[in-house]
């Protein structure tokens, strides 16, 4: 029976590390599902600052789960170090003097030098590990010290409990005789001030004498090593405070009845004096499967008292869910006292037990000095029962947590699906949006910019432009200068040149003169209209952009501002486009505008409408022999003259020059006189004309810009156009736009974060079982 109990125990430690191989597989998975989680939930509470979604993410906060995920990893971790082992532990827990310390030297056969009891008057302080070897020759003790990081945590599990400021982080903290701050005022009762003093006296007073062994290390010592090491004395003694663990391994008694089977002894449990409870549950939840209690009943009259239900409290919290009334047993030491059997009294305790919220297995009495009494009454037992019973107990327990892991991955999926549909409407208001801001904003905004400019170039339509005046004197001024016409000298030339006729001398002359009177007023001019109708059109497109938002669809801000919006305009906007393209044609120079003007005056610098002044000085006398028949024949005269001069103007000139004779000046002279005259008399003619034209330019820019508005705000059908033109380029030209990518980017964030998590949400990869 004995070899079958082993073998068991080998099956079941077998099945068990293929269990903490699928919890090793799914733990990885619950921890890429927790951080999809995170995320989501994190993005989830960086949206809701948007009043838009707070309704409709409160309900979906992934935090309650989150924390519930990482309990079951802290349940995983502990079940997967747990199963992972090769032996089955069995924990021993006891207050002082009740008999645990005997209870372990009967089972695993040390004596009192690797297992101190109280009676030496030394206090166990460190956690003890035994586990049994077939072969006596590999009996070991070996000391695991903290690391400075493991022992850094006590101390803080010290200041958190007493409710102390700054804690520690660093050595230099406890170097050089500094100390705890002082004990606040509701921290005073006993078991602070004893905590309290531990910490001061202890772990800072003799930390000088320690520190160096707090390097994480392992040391093989002697048997005899073991209470310097894992005790308090009264030698002053101190390396317990930097031992994690003491680990022995030897051959227990009757080793063929115990396999692979592991002791721990787990100091203090309960005892309100030792504060490393926090420390002993990572042992509990980690290291042990089964749990002997151990109460040693006084003959002398006893009972259950309190300090026996904190510690199965203790124990029973620190493994949480894990069936700890299916796996433990509360072993009753029964002891002979001068003469007085406590058997009486620990049957009394195994009746009454129930009764004092401490529910175990069952209560096995035993002397736990006695060896053999152990072996028979609590060793046979405890290895059949976890032979017999271990396995479903794990089975169970899995089953339970797997049901737990199935309901959390449920809720999970409900909670995803919420997910998926609670931002299915986020900004999609979409042309409803887009519409309303054109109809409430856009469209008045834009007419409302552009009324005002019009109204303002109406206001002005009436007044003269001021550069357009000023152009206008400058040219006036230029045309008057000596430049205009020819010199005496040039004259001369010309004369020279046109065959000695100082006729045709002066009709060139006239040409030049035209040209220059031509080019003196047109350019000028016309480019001042010109400046003026680019203004304005500048004008036009600042509304546009500032009103419209137009500028968003072109970099341009000149003509061609208005050439890349015809181009992205759909085909069937027609008013829009004519607008558009009939206020781009703004020339730089408006020359035929103020040639049409002068025209008329310029004209008269023409050959055909001009008496030469040589023609004229020969004139008096001819005049003075026919002067007579004037107003009887006019045929005669014209029969008589060699050229054709008309009847009204040989008349005029003849009454002219009869009245006053033509002076002998030379008639290079004659034709300087003559041309002079004539600019002076088209010059001022062009003058008169201009200055009743000085608020034409203001009459253009006006009549420019209402039929630019009338084309694209008056036409019928016109704001439809607009609409669909806009709604076009609305990724551009409507603020809204941003906004709706926002709302695109949000959503397409917050699907790819619901999907990864949905992804690492599948049941069949999430379960235990």
């Amino acid at each position: 029976m004995s070899t079958n109990r082993a073998e068991q125990i080998d099956a079941i430690i077998s099945k068990r590390q293929t269990r903490a191989d699928k919890i090793k597989l799914v733990k990885p998975r619950w921890e890429s599902l927790k951080s999809a989680l995170e995320e989501l939930e994190s993005y989830r509470q960086q949206l809701s600052g948007d009043s838009e979604l707070v309704s409709q993410l409160t309900e979906i906060d992934f935090s309650t789960v989150i924390g519930e995920i990482n309990r079951e990893l802290g349940v995983l971790e502990n079940l997967a170090i747990r199963l992972s082992r090769n032996t089955l532990n069995i924990g021993v827990v006891g207050r002082m003097r009740q008999g645990k310390s005997r209870l372990l030297q009967s089972l695993t056969g040390l004596d009192q030098e690797a297992i101190p009891t109280s009676d030496q008057g030394v206090c166990t302080r460190g956690l003890s590990k035994i586990f049994h070897a077939n072969n006596p020759k590999e009996v070991k003790y070996q000391i695991e010290f903290h690391s400075w990081f493991s022992f850094i945590d006590i101390i803080h599990l010290y200041y958190e409990k007493l409710g102390l400021s700054d804690p520690p982080f660093t050595p230099q903290d406890f170097s050089n005789g500094k100390r705890p701050p002082g004990l606040p005022e509701d921290k005073r009762d006993e078991n602070s001030r004893f905590m309290y003093g531990r910490l001061r006296k202890e772990y800072y007073g003799n930390f000088e004498k320690y520190k160096s062994l707090l390097n994480g290390s392992t040391l093989d010592i002697s048997k005899e090593q073991i209470k310097q090491y894992i005790t308090q004395d009264g030698s002053q003694n101190s390396e317990y405070l930097a031992v994690k663990e003491l680990r022995i391994v030897c051959e227990f008694p009757y080793h063929q009845e115990v396999g692979k089977i592991g002791v721990v002894d787990l100091p203090g449990l309960g005892d309100d004096s030792i504060f490393d409870v926090e420390r002993l549950i990572k042992a509990l939840k980690q290291d042990i499967d089964f749990i002997l209690f151990v109460r040693r009943p006084d003959p002398m009259g006893d009972d259950w008292q309190e300090a026996d239900r904190t510690m199965f409290k203790t124990a029973r919290e620190a493994l949480g869910d894990f069936p700890i009334t299916d796996c433990s047993f509360m072993v009753l030491n029964r002891v002979n006292e001068a003469g007085k059997d406590s058997f009486n009294a620990c049957q009394r305790f195994g009746n009454t037990i129930s009764q004092h919220e401490i529910k175990v297995e069952r209560c096995v009495i035993a002397n736990c000095a006695d060896s053999e009494d152990v072996r028979l009454k609590v060793l046979r037992q405890v290895i059949d029962y976890l032979a017999d019973n271990i396995d479903s107990v794990y089975e169970q327990y899995l089953r339970s947590h797997d049901k737990l892991l199935v309901e959390l991955q449920s809720e999970i999926s409900d909670r995803l699906e919420a997910a998926t549909r609670s931002l299915a409407q986020y900004g999609q208001e979409g042309d409803l949006a887009f519409d309303d801001w054109f109809d409430k904003q856009l469209w008045p905004n834009l007419n409302s910019g552009l009324q005002t400019l019009l109204r303002e170039l109406r206001k002005n339509r009436s007044t003269n432009n001021v550069d357009f005046e000023s152009e206008v004197k400058n040219a006036v001024k230029n045309c008057r200068l000596d430049t205009v016409i020819p010199s005496i000298d040039d004259i001369e030339e010309r004369h020279d040149e046109y065959d000695d006729s100082y006729k045709l001398a002066y009709y060139m002359s006239i040409k030049e003169i035209r040209e220059k009177l031509s080019n003196n007023f047109k350019s000028p001019l016309g480019n001042a209209i010109g400046r003026l109708l680019k203004e304005v059109q500048a004008s036009v497109i600042d509304v546009l952009v500032d009103r419209g938002n137009l500028g968003a669809l072109t970099g341009e801000r000149g003509p061609n501002f208005f050439q890349d919006l015809i181009e992205k305009m759909p085909i069937d906007v027609d008013s829009i486009r004519q607008g558009f393209e009939d206020i781009e044609r703004v020339r730089d120079t408006y020359d035929d505008i103020i040639m049409n003007w002068i025209k008329e005056h310029i004209d008269e610098l023409s050959a055909d409408k001009i008496f030469d002044p040589i023609s004229e000085k020969k004139l008096p006398d001819f005049l003075l022999n026919i002067s007579i028949n004037i107003g009887d024949n006019s045929d005669t005269i014209d029969s008589q003259l060699e050229m054709e001069i008309p009847v009204g103007k040989l008349l005029e000139t003849a009454s002219n020059l009869i009245s006053k004779r033509v002076s002998n000046s030379s008639e290079a002279e004659l034709i300087l006189n003559s041309l002079n005259s004539l600019r002076s008399t088209v010059v001022d003619e062009c003058e008169t004309t201009l200055n009743n034209k000085l608020n034409e330019p203001n009459e253009l820019a006006f009549t420019m810009v209402r039929d630019f508005v009338d084309r694209i705000f008056a036409a019928k059908g016109v704001q439809t156009e607009w609409r669909k033109f806009l709604r076009k380029e609305r990724a551009k030209v409507w603020p809204g736009a941003k906004r709706q990518q926002e709302y695109a980017q949000v959503q397409q964030r917050w699907e790819t974060l619901v999907n990864n998590a949905k992804a690492a949400n599948q049941p069949k990869l999430l379960r235990l079982l």
